[in-house]
């Protein structure tokens, strides 16, 4: 059965990578096939994710589902849909699921969907919030919603969807990654800007008020001078670039943090890095914090969310108070300063998702999921 996963891209972020780990997971067992839709306003709009899934070898399709051009795109969606085989709707992100109900109002296939974490703030735009409340009724009439965390679940339960549809299905990624030899990790780490006796630190993801990377320029950029080096390197494009750039500068910090913009190789920089940063408001379970443990560095993040499922302060991992600049800059120095820590914590962090967050494990649950709908 042809399986399409529908969402909204604006870059290989988490929600994207869970559906392409999710699509291999698919494709390895057999009994179902991913189709991966990307929404796009228009036929020629680059989409990375598109891009991704097709190098990976997926069916992929651009999705064109204009904000504008709903009375005209619904229709033609719905007959190429039917065109295409899909036997079931996966939606995966607030305009995936609304959109998504409409095609289905016309052609009646069974749909599901994953609610992701978003974030509301005091500046979120009111058309986001008018969807995310249009998802959430929708969700009520659903068979089956998946959270990837317990308090997306508690989310999805106080906005009326009855218990008995609800199921959380944590994230999962493939347990082997690239392997990087001293050779080419000393490289990476020289374009980065980091000599090989640096301690480096990656954050990576969008730049957003809700990943806090302000937090973390301020933290690295402030460390006092004197022992060895210490760098921070953040992956990733949003809107707060300009506002982590100007703060760089400002501070004369360029040294100390820079910002990479978005890279496709985020695999091989967990392997060229000391450590990696998460100081994020708000979380549910992130994708890149389960690649970061899974490549056996230390991390150093908040215990929000559904963090604290995976990392337990001084066991796997550091956790500091969200916001808290100068408990995030004491956990990085101890890494960098305590011998033994960080490979400790690395490693325990590794074993904790070889044992709780495989593809595979994902993909099981999901299939139930999906034979549930097509009985």
């Amino acid at each position: 059965m042809r399986v399409l996963h529908l969402l909204e891209s604006g870059g290989l972020y988490g929600a994207e990578r869970v559906v392409l780990n999710l699509s291999a997971a698919m494709r390895a067992a057999g009994a179902f096939e991913p189709v991966i839709g990307c929404i796009v306003q228009h036929d020629d709009e680059p989409s990375a994710l598109y891009d991704e899934a097709r190098r990976q070898g997926f069916a992929a399709e651009k999705v064109r589902l204009r904000n504008f051009g709903l009375a005209t795109d619904v229709p033609r969606e719905a007959r190429r849909w039917r065109r295409l085989g899909i036997g079931l709707v996966h939606s995966h992100g607030y305009k995936a699921t609304v959109f998504g109900s409409l095609v289905r109002g016309l052609w009646a296939v069974p749909m599901t969907a994953t609610c992701h974490l978003w974030f509301i703030g005091p500046r979120t735009p009111r058309k986001m919030r008018a969807m995310v409340a249009a998802e959430m009724r929708l969700y009520r009439r659903f068979r089956t919603v998946v959270g990837v965390s317990a308090e997306i679940r508690d989310v999805l339960l106080r906005a009326g969807v009855a218990a008995d549809r609800v199921q959380v299905i944590p994230n999962g990624i493939p347990l082997d990654g690239p392997v990087l030899g001293a050779g080419a990790r000393a490289r990476l780490r020289g374009q980065l800007g980091a000599s090989t006796d640096a301690f480096l630190v990656l954050n990576a993801g969008r730049l957003t008020g809700q990943k806090d990377q302000l937090s973390l320029v301020r933290a690295v950029g402030g460390a006092p001078v004197g022992g060895r080096t210490i760098r921070c390197v953040v992956a990733g494009g949003g809107d707060l670039r300009e506002l982590l750039q100007g703060e760089i500068d400002e501070n004369r910090w360029s040294e100390r943090v820079s910002l990479l913009g978005f890279r496709d190789d985020v695999p091989e920089l967990l392997r060229a890095v000391d450590a990696f940063a998460l100081p994020s408001l708000d979380e549910g379970m992130p994708m890149i914090l389960l690649e970061a443990a899974a490549a056996g560095l230390p991390i150093v993040t908040t215990p929000v969310g559904d963090i604290p499922t995976l990392l337990a302060d001084g066991r796997n991992g550091l956790l500091v108070p969200p916001g808290d600049v100068a408990a995030l800059r004491a956990a990085l120095l101890r890494l960098r300063d305590e011998p033994g820590l960080a490979e400790r914590l690395g490693r325990a962090a590794r074993d904790e998702v070889r044992r709780e967050h495989s593809s595979e494990a994902m993909y099981a649950r999901y299939a139930e999921v999906y034979r549930e709908h097509v009985r």
